[in-house]
């Protein structure tokens, strides 16, 4: 992936983009039927614990949902740390009952895909991106997400960007009394996954750019 396009415009240089492809954990989901949304029954947030990843955006967002204390949230990441234990003490401040958040480490591959289909959404609040891998595992989930705007989600299919903890959580709500907006989005979001990541799709971006560099 070039990470710096517009520098290279400014310079007059030729660029090529090349994204990110498709876990095998993913590519294995893709001929299922994408789970119903009358069978998922959480929401579901993904990133390392620490303060970049912003979950503590999305321990504020989901306090002011309708979600609050009703629909449970899991927060997944690598290993706890420090920031795990100022989460904690956070989600007491926003007066989030006991039993509704609960965090995790050392998932991912096909056990996180499954709690994917167990979602109705993903939840991310990262300060800065480039393009989340997490996002194209839950698109082909067909699990819609709500994300803070960085990097190239707002271009994604599949979910809504946000800019604020307000607007995030009026998604949620949407997301949770709309199931036909989020039939839509959960079908937009794997169609373009695998269009657009599917390794076959990803390798000829890779080939085109290798041709001209030759």
């Amino acid at each position: 992936i070039v990470r710096r396009p517009e520098r290279s415009r400014l310079l007059g240089l030729r660029f090529y983009i090349v994204p990110n492809a498709l876990s095998p954990s993913a590519l294995d989901i893709l001929n299922r039927p994408i789970v119903e949304r009358k069978a998922r029954h959480q929401l579901i947030a993904v990133g390392a614990y620490d303060w970049q990843k912003g979950h503590d955006f999305v321990l504020r967002t989901y306090a002011r949902s309708t979600a609050k204390n009703r629909i449970p949230l899991k927060i997944f990441g690598q290993s706890y740390s420090s920031f795990t234990a100022r989460l904690r003490r956070l989600v007491l401040e926003l007066g989030i009952e006991d039993g509704w958040i609960s965090f995790h480490e050392g998932i991912s591959g096909v056990e996180l895909l499954e709690e994917c289909g167990r979602s109705v959404a993903l939840l991310s609040g990262s300060y800065t991106e480039c393009q989340p891998l997490v996002l194209l595992d839950v698109m082909v989930a067909g699990t819609p997400f709500v994300a803070r705007c960085s990097g190239c989600i707002p271009f994604l299919f599949g979910g809504v960007a946000v800019n604020s903890e307000v607007a995030a959580a009026q998604a949620i709500d949407k997301l949770l009394a709309d199931e036909c907006q989020w039939k839509c989005l959960s079908e937009a979001g794997r169609a373009y996954a695998t269009a657009k990541f599917h390794p076959a799709s990803v390798s000829k971006y890779l080939v085109d750019a290798l041709v001209v560099v030759k």
